[in-house]
């Protein structure tokens, strides 16, 4: 399901204050590249929020000294290698490093 195609949802995002999405995932892995992604596009999105199938959570927030353009650019070279060919578990991995250093561009991942 696309949030934006609701009108309230969609709403929120763009004139909203700390919005939050919550949303499940139907495996053991955490943010996706795609979520990742979703999470910059929106500059009053401050935490995003993923439930794995185990209930597990996993959630990322925008520190105060969060920047988007390097958070961007991060999220660039975590990705710079995927195709529309690479597979699911390339993807997660490139997801797993930009995890990893998320904490260098005021993310907060836990």
């Amino acid at each position: 399901m696309d949030v934006c195609s609701d009108t309230i949802s969609n709403h929120l995002l763009l004139t909203g204050n700390n919005v939050a999405i919550i949303h499940n995932h139907p495996s053991t892995q955490t943010l996706s590249i795609e979520d990742i992604g979703f999470f910059f596009r929106y500059a009053r999105l401050k935490f995003m929020v993923v439930v794995t199938n185990q209930g597990t959570v996993h959630y990322i927030m925008k520190d105060d000294d969060y920047s988007y353009e390097d958070a961007e650019r991060l999220r660039q070279e975590c990705v710079e290698d995927l195709t529309k060919e690479s597979s699911v578990t390339e993807c997660y991995e490139a997801a797993l490093d930009f995890i990893t250093h998320c904490s260098e561009v005021g993310l907060y991942y836990r």
